[in-house]
């Protein structure tokens, strides 16, 4: 968790995003909303939403998993280039992932 949040917190530098918040307040806010999951698994998205007051929002998302065919037989593969306008920031511009994707299911790629 440590460490997420240390990447939270270097990207929102790295984008000059200026926020409040500690890593003991999100890590507190994390450990909360875990205790209300009763899924086994999950991961768990966390965003620091930009503006004058900047918004932390986390969530859970059930994991998507590769069918265990994929292991043994493997897939089908495309290769898209791009890179992130801050490549050291995790952002949210899924416009390349989008595109990537797209591509991929036309071709019948994972």
């Amino acid at each position: 968790m440590e460490l997420h949040i240390k990447r939270l917190f270097d990207s929102a530098q790295t984008i000059n995003l200026k926020h409040r918040l500690s890593k003991q307040i999100i890590s507190n806010n994390i450990i909360q909303l875990t205790k209300k999951i009763s899924n086994k698994s999950y991961n768990l998205k966390i965003f620091l939403i930009g503006g004058n007051k900047p918004m932390l929002i986390i969530f859970p998302l059930l994991p998507l998993y590769p069918d265990k065919k994929f292991y043994k037989y493997g897939v089908k593969l495309t290769i898209k280039e791009y890179e992130r306008q801050y490549p050291t920031a995790k952002t949210l511009n899924m416009l390349g992932n989008y595109i990537a994707y797209k591509e991929a299911k036309k071709t019948n790629c994972y």
